[in-house]
């Protein structure tokens, strides 16, 4: 209770931080968020319980195998209705085929009252101490970190703008509810990762639709009977269909790393390291044993792991220019630039084609036609910048560095003398190659086959 106020006292904090929340670090947790519920499917999908006989048989796999056929099928399925309530229907059918073979078990559903009150402080009047008061406002700001990135997560798939103050108001909603849960007997609330699987998986991301959800759990609290009839489905069943919605939530984030430029390779950094760092307590769950209880509840979350390490990063690299070099920032981004020279194609590889006009790569992206001058001074220039790194630059076949940045300055000296010879031959790269003249010459949507050689400039 007591951390709860605490909580809603700083949410204006994290409500001002969004500014470090730009793509890279959005996507980052995004995918972490699908990434760190993954286990939690495959251990449904086993059965939930690791001391039960069944535990990882293959009835319960089968089962989870079942429902997530079923989720794939309606969702392939015309109808947009059904195609929504994929999850819905697959869980329905994956109980009642589960119930059928003797899997499920609802003989304990009619026990108990049908429509009962919630007693107040059915467990006594609350007991305030220090280290209880400290140990649970770490785990309310470890909250607030992951209800922050769901926050983003809903706006990022729901392709609406989210800013300080949505995150301010969900935020405060998070601790209201906090505040008042121990009076109803129950936990600390938080956003529920998971269903941000939903809203991306139904495509529903009206806020009146939630609305009407958050009436009918009051209703269903009120009536325990339905509650009982929702802990006797099997969790091989949840596990399914949790497959899907976890893989579609990191899916989500992936989409949104794709928008990230990683030409100077910082981002890169951001990226691999935050997603490496938030998938130590995922894949190592006593990796922070031996570490201070406080710090082992921040960092024992992959979701706020990744989070953390992608602000701080992002913060480093890209907040921070003191120290950043201007190109080719990281041995990353050492792979020298992908262009074409005018007098010859490199090795076209499978999926390249000419379009409009323009050299299209296999991925989409338009390949830069240049002179020869041109492709002399990019090079060298790529060759110098790695070398400032400290780091070697990587060359088509047959080019040397120092006769690259040679040619280059030559080709300087030519522009600068406005002399009109040629400049000194160009050192050949390997593999097949095609006059510029000849490319004209292709058909449009004519592609490269693996005759073309195995390199690309």
């Amino acid at each position: 209770m007591v951390a709860a106020a605490i909580g809603f006292l700083v949410a204006p904090f994290f409500a001002r931080i969004i500014r470090f929340f730009p793509p890279v670090v959005t996507g980052v947790v995004i995918t972490m968020i699908g990434l760190s519920l993954t286990p939690v499917a495959a251990n449904w999908s086993m059965g939930g319980d690791d001391t039960t006989d069944d535990y990882g048989s293959l009835a319960n796999i089968g089962l989870a195998a079942l429902t997530l056929l079923i989720v794939l099928l309606l969702s392939k399925v015309g109808n947009a209705a059904i195609s929504r309530l994929s999850i819905l229907l697959a869980i329905v059918i994956g109980t009642l085929v589960a119930w059928a073979v003797g899997i499920a078990d609802f003989a304990t559903v009619g026990d108990g009252p049908i429509f009962e009150i919630p007693k107040p402080l059915a467990f006594g009047m609350p007991v305030f101490e220090i280290g209880g008061i400290i140990s649970m406002t770490i785990v309310v700001l470890v909250i607030l970190t992951e209800t922050t990135a769901d926050i983003l997560a809903v706006g990022e798939i729901a392709k609406t703008r989210v800013d300080s103050k949505r995150i301010g108001d969900g935020l405060r909603a998070d601790m209201i509810s906090s505040f008042v849960a121990p009076f109803f007997n129950t936990f600390t609330q938080s956003a529920f990762a998971q269903n941000v699987g939903l809203v991306a998986i139904t495509g529903i991301k009206s806020r009146f639709v939630v609305t009407a959800g958050g009436g009918i759990l009051v209703v269903l609290g009120l009536l325990p009977i339905l509650g009982r009839v929702v802990a006797a489905i099997p969790l091989p069943v949840l596990g399914g269909a949790g497959i899907v919605l976890f893989g579609t939530v990191a899916a989500s984030g992936i989409r949104t790393l794709s928008k990230v430029n990683y030409d100077k390779g910082m981002n890169m950094i951001i990226v691999s390291a935050s997603l490496a760092f938030g998938l130590i307590p995922v894949v190592k769950g006593d990796f922070y044993d031996a570490f201070p209880t406080w710090l082992a509840t921040i960092l024992d979350s992959g979701i706020s792991s990744a989070a953390l390490m992608a602000v701080l990063l992002n913060i480093l690299f890209n907040e921070l220019k003191l120290g950043n070099p201007s190109k080719n920032a990281s041995v990353f981004a050492a792979s020298p630039p992908r262009m074409v020279r005018e007098d010859q194609v490199h090795s076209l590889q499978d999926g390249d084609h000419y379009e409009s006009g323009k050299l299209i790569s296999v991925d989409g992206d338009e390949i830069p036609v240049v002179s020869v001058d041109e492709y002399t001074v990019v090079m060298a220039e790529h060759v110098k910048a790695c070398e400032a790194e400290g780091i070697p630059a990587a060359l088509p076949e047959g080019m040397e560095p120092e006769e690259v940045k040679r040619q280059a300055e030559n080709v300087k000296a030519v522009r600068e003398n406005g002399a009109t010879e040629a400049t000194a031959a160009q050192p050949e790269a390997a593999g097949q190659e095609l006059r510029a003249d000849a490319l004209h010459e292709q058909d449009e949507g004519e592609t490269g086959s693996s005759e073309h050689g195995a390199h690309r400039a």
